[in-house]
């Protein structure tokens, strides 16, 4: 049976089918008339055949010149009728009968045809959706089974790897058993070959998929195909030559899937000034102590369990510790409460660092370093409070400058959580006097002379739009900002899959955020077991007074004031249970900015307007009172432990006015429209935060605003 659209489009295809089909019937059908010029009709009248009807001579004399209700005089309508019989030859009742059977029959077979033709429709129309549904299903199971023929190679692949694991008897490896030197390097070469044999099976099958894979061991780093983990000194070799590769790259018909990991030279000065010319292995192998050999062969939960066991687990009591020199007791920009925290940042290539350590000469303990998103993959951080109590003495000695036996504030080692260690260069501990920002990069800890900052940046035209000022905004950041303490967040009109494209386009110069406010503010994204997921505990402060349902319904009677040429609804992608935008045309947006307004207030329904763009077109989104740009950023402040005075507000548009005004500092780009210009001259000496216009454009003024604040050097 056909379905409800289906029926619609035959009656629409068919009533344009049928109309003309009709018309030709009837002239066909009307043909055998045309030669019966004349016939008398049953009321003495006669009937003629015109152009385009017939029609009665009588009501042809009527409608010259007779009035309604007057009759012609006899003599007249007798010479009439002479004159119409002269004209044109009369023809008998069964002639005219024997042509209107032919008519009729004409009509009969036309309309034969019709049918037919109609017929013939439906059946087209039915194959077309058989057809539709049939290509649907295809498509379905093509995409289904698209993988098939790779799959069917990769068997190829499974099979010898179980063929190596069977090539070593499960009667060599149980519990217990006993082979000799012969015997395990037979099984062992059995197994290296087994697996070198599956490699060279998985690599061909990958060719056939247009795979390939590289080795850049010795090349020149090149950013498009090399992902850079850590710099090693090496004075023999050129600076930028790849030293290590960590991971081999891939490509798929010349374009890369994955680049290869490497680790490069750092220049022949910078590794004789650091180094003295030795290279220096980042991950630490050697291990003194009683205790440390057994933990070292233990995996990160078995470290764990040993901590336990043993209790206060101390790393190297006998060696010489070191400590570095202790930051100023306040500083810039930090407030008395941070003054009692101390946070470490540690540069390093592991996935999950652990922070061995004791604090203020209390017990040894393992804490898991935190990857810093922002941090392109580099940095972790601790975070360890301190509530002032007295550090407890301690017999190890120590060059941080405490006297009397006092111990430092914290004493740590780090290590992979498998079997590698970092320790200080000598070989002891690592040792921090005083609370503060510390950073430790390849072997150097160090105090943090600038103070920590929120950056809270809006993206399009402010910190892009400018590929160069954008990668050296990276660069600074990954340098600077993050191990002083600085966390990065965009607040962002894009929606999240709209940001994640931009990220895939621009990853080579912009800077993953620790944290993304998206839609105007009426969503938090954080990125949680390498996926950003929604902040449910923001989105659920949103809904309190908020009706989409009004607020649409307002937005409708609006457009319906103005038409659809003056206003429209924006795509859905761009739109959520609580984010309505529409496209406005200048002239008309006063007018529809009070309707809406009106009706909203008339409905009691709480809500936010934020306008912007430029030219003849306006966006305007509708939002919660509880969202917007500078609602959504304290919460990322408070979220993230920033004080006002360490949160700084980037934006170039009148839709960042909002954000811009708060209690916090700010930056106005070189770039920025007109609107926020005037706003910034008229009116920015009314609010409680700093604002300030910088010369540069996009990321350029970004990075000249952090230095007339003092978060950069």
């Amino acid at each position: 049976m056909l379905g409800p659209s289906v029926t619609h489009s035959a009656l629409l295809l068919g009533r344009g089918l049928l109309e003309p089909i009709a018309s030709g019937c009837l002239q066909r059908a009307a043909a055998p008339l045309v030669s019966a010029l004349v016939c008398t009709s049953q009321r003495g009248g006669i009937w003629r055949f015109g152009s385009s009807a017939l029609h009665s001579s009588a009501a042809a004399a009527a409608e010259g010149g007779a009035k309604e209700g007057e009759q012609p005089a006899a003599g007249e309508q007798a010479s009439g009728e002479q004159a119409a019989a002269q004209e044109a030859p009369q023809l008998s009742a069964e002639e005219c009968a024997a042509a209107l059977a032919e008519a009729q029959t004409a009509l009969e077979e036309e309309k034969k045809r019709a049918e037919d033709l109609k017929d013939k429709l439906l059946r087209t129309l039915a194959d077309m959706e058989n057809l539709r549904e049939r290509t649907s299903r295809l498509t379905a199971e093509t995409k289904q089974f698209a993988v098939q023929g790779l799959v069917k190679n990769l068997l190829d692949v499974a099979d010898n790897l179980e063929r190596a694991a069977g090539s070593i008897p499960d009667s060599d490896v149980a519990e217990g058993s006993e082979c000799d030197r012969d015997r395990a390097l037979q099984l062992l070469r059995s197994l290296r070959d087994g697996v070198l044999m599956t490699d060279t099976v998985l690599m061909k099958v990958l060719a056939k998929e247009g795979v390939s894979r590289f080795d850049p061991l010795g090349d020149k780093f090149d950013p498009n195909l090399h992902n850079a983990l850590f710099e090693v000194p090496d004075a023999t070799k050129e600076p930028g030559t790849i030293a290590v590769v960590h991971k081999r790259g891939y490509m798929l018909n010349e374009r890369v899937v994955r680049a290869a990991e490497r680790s490069g030279l750092q220049p022949r000065a910078a590794a004789a000034a650091h180094w003295g010319g030795r290279a220096r292995a980042l991950r630490v192998q050697a291990v003194s102590g009683q205790q440390r050999p057994q933990v070292q062969q233990q995996g990160l939960e078995a470290y764990r369990t040993a901590e336990q066991q043993n209790g206060a687990l101390r790393i190297g009591p006998d060696h010489q510790q070191q400590a570095a020199a202790a930051p100023a007791a306040a500083q810039p920009g930090q407030d008395a409460s941070r003054q009692q925290r101390l946070q470490l940042h540690y540069r390093t290539p592991w996935s999950q660092p652990l922070l061995h350590h004791s604090l203020a000469g209390g017990e040894w303990r393992g804490v898991p370093m935190q990857r810093v998103v922002s941090g392109g993959g580099w940095w972790t951080a601790a975070n360890l409070h301190w509530d002032g109590s007295t550090v407890a003495s301690s017999s190890s000695s120590d060059s941080s400058g405490g006297s009397n036996g006092t111990a430092p504030l914290l004493e740590f080692v780090i290590t992979d959580g498998q079997d590698a260690w970092d320790k200080a260069p000598d070989g002891g501990n690592y040792c921090i006097a005083t609370p503060g920002n510390w950073r430790l990069r390849d072997g150097q800890l160090a105090p943090v002379a600038m103070p920590p900052v929120c950056l809270v940046s809006d993206l399009d035209d402010t910190m892009i739009g400018d590929d160069a000022g954008t990668a050296a905004f990276r660069q600074w950041w990954h340098e600077e900002g993050v191990p002083a303490g600085g966390r990065l967040v965009y607040n962002t009109g894009r929606a999240l899959d709209l940001f994640e494209q931009l990220l895939q386009d621009k990853g080579q110069v912009l800077p993953e955020p620790d944290m993304l406010i998206s839609a105007i503010g009426t969503r938090i994204y954080t990125k949680r077991g390498g996926r950003w997921q929604e902040d449910e505990g923001y989105t659920a402060q949103l809904g309190r007074g908020w009706q989409l349902e009004g607020v649409r319904e307002a937005c409708y009677k609006a457009l319906a004031t103005v038409g659809k040429d003056a206003m429209h609804f924006r795509p859905p992608n761009e739109m959520s249970e609580h984010k309505v935008t529409c496209g406005v045309r200048l002239n008309v947006l006063d007018k529809v900015l009070a309707t809406i307004r009106s009706d909203l207030q008339q409905a009691g329904i709480r809500h936010r307007l934020v306008v912007s763009g430029s030219g003849d077109w306006r966006f305007m989104d509708l939002v919660p009172a509880e969202a917007g740009k500078l609602q959504a950023l304290e919460y990322a402040r408070r979220t993230m432990e920033f004080e006002p005075h360490q949160t700084v507000a980037c934006g170039d548009s009148g839709n960042d006015i909002d954000m811009l005004e708060g209690g916090h500092l700010s930056i106005i780009v070189g770039n920025a429209h007109k609107e926020l210009l005037e706003w910034a001259a008229t009116q920015r000496a009314a609010h409680a935060g700093e604002v300030y216009v910088a010369q540069g454009q996009r990321a350029w003024g970004i990075l000249e605003g952090l230095q007339r604040y003092g978060f950069k050097a």
